[in-house]
């Protein structure tokens, strides 16, 4: 065999195409391999950012929460921060280390800002209105998790000297369930749901305080009616409620606690607070000042008289420090009659507890009913018993099982016939959250906490 043959028969042959696969297909997996590797870094770091920005933003939640707890229990004054707050420039800075922050554990580091009463500008998205009713005070909250930062921004607003009462009429925070021939002479309102059935007369239209606020079944809209809704906006906020403040009363031994009768109906307890009215004809006479302040109330049957001229104040406490056990109930059974011939204000009612607040069989009243935290149920054992009330009422929640006959009164006011000014007084100093809105994570000015929301 010549040289030529021997290297055909060379080039010819397969062997060591094996390796040269082999080789080709371990480069293509080791390719892919680092592709994996590189995809799976990505991925991992991507997923620990997210995990990071979950874990902040709670913490944002946190600093808020705390700025309206201080807030709420070192009541500082509108031009002042709070105690335990840092001054910071025209700020009130919830922690005293600027460089660290407050440490939530975990990794996780937060901090707060809030203004001073009734700032300029915007507040959690909305522009803070002038309003003497209303103390605003804007919070902005960041945290800061693994490099990753979240921040967040409320609106927190303390009603000051404004009506008890967030219009004429009746309103119920959570709900308004009315259930048979009933009549509103003047407007019904809640901040969550309107719920009717069988033969509803609305006069004055429906408030519903927020965009997301619900009304089930129909309100009538024949003469006289109007069911029309009005919804407050996002940034007016839904209407707020807010307690009496208890504590600027007279003290239990001080107040007028003693001075009703006649002798033989009603029993009186002065350690618990406790009055059982079981007699016709039981008088609460306007004293001094006209100030009950009692623990719980339980009328059975009969007429409870106010006297012409005089103006009496019931404060039913829950407090437990006042000596109270409960929520400050009030309870009627069996034809109930508060006899008042006055205007309707020389009746008011308040309770700071959660009740329960109710009227079995058939209830007359003209006054004032202020329950920001308690239900009030007019329970009619049936189709012939009614509640008769003018004045108004605000409450946690307000049902009517069967009829139920409301009349707002009307006041010449300036010369023109208008809805009465429903009574004012100092609430407690509560702020309440009307707005919230995630800001960027950079701030757009370094010095300044809330920019960029």
């Amino acid at each position: 065999m010549n040289a030529a043959s021997t290297l055909m028969n060379r080039l010819r042959a397969e062997n060591g195409t094996a390796i040269v696969v082999a080789m080709g297909a371990m480069s293509v997996i080791l390719l892919l391999s680092a592709w994996a590797a590189g995809a799976s870094t990505q991925l991992s770091g991507s997923s620990e950012r997210d995990r990071s920005a979950k874990r902040a933003l709670p913490a944002t939640e946190g600093g808020i929460r705390q700025a309206n707890y201080k807030l709420n229990n070192l009541e500082p004054g509108p031009n002042q921060c709070p105690a335990t707050f840092t001054a910071e420039g025209t700020w009130c800075r919830g922690s005293s280390d600027s460089a660290v922050g407050l440490n939530a554990g975990n990794g996780v580091v937060y901090d707060y800002w809030m203004t001073k009463a009734n700032p300029t500008g915007t507040c959690a998205g909305f522009p803070v209105s002038a309003n003497p009713q209303l103390e605003v005070r804007c919070v902005t909250a960041q945290a800061t998790v693994n490099g990753v930062a979240r921040r967040s921004q409320a609106r927190l607003v303390r009603p000051t000297g404004a009506s008890l009462f967030p219009f004429p009429g009746l309103f119920g925070d959570k709900y308004v369930r009315l259930k048979n021939n009933t009549t509103v002479g003047g407007a019904l309102g809640s901040n969550e749901l309107l719920e009717f059935n069988n033969n509803t007369c609305v006069s004055g239209g429906l408030k519903l305080g927020t965009l997301g606020a619900r009304v089930l079944g129909t309100a009538s809209n024949s003469s006289g009616c109007d069911s029309t809704k009005t919804y407050n906006t996002a940034e007016q906020g839904p209407f707020v409620l807010a307690p009496v403040d208890f504590k600027s009363t007279h003290l239990a031994s001080e107040n007028d606690n003693g001075e009703w009768g006649p002798p033989g109906t009603f029993t009186y307890n002065a350690t618990t607070r406790s009055l059982r009215i079981t007699g016709d004809g039981f008088t609460f006479y306007g004293g001094d000042d006209g100030v009950y302040n009692l623990c719980s109330l339980y009328i059975e049957g009969g007429t409870v008289y106010i006297p012409s001229g005089e103006f009496v104040k019931i404060y039913m406490d829950s407090r437990t420090q006042a000596g109270c056990t409960g929520g400050g109930s009030i309870i009627g059974n069996n034809s109930v009659n508060f006899v008042n011939p006055n205007q309707a204000d020389h009746l008011q009612i308040y309770l700071n507890g959660a009740g329960p607040v109710e009227f079995n069989n058939s209830f007359t009243m003209n006054g004032y009913i202020h329950a920001p935290n308690a239900s009030v149920l007019f329970k009619n054992s049936n189709s012939n018993s009614t509640s008769n009330i003018t004045g108004g009422i605000a409450a946690r929640t307000i049902e009517a099982k069967n009829s139920l006959t409301f009349t707002t009164p009307m006041c010449v006011i300036n010369g023109v016939n208008q809805p009465c000014v429903a009574p004012v007084g100092e609430t407690e100093s509560i702020f309440y959250r009307t707005a919230w809105i995630e800001c960027s994570p950079k701030r757009a000015v370094a010095t300044d906490p809330t920019s960029g929301c």
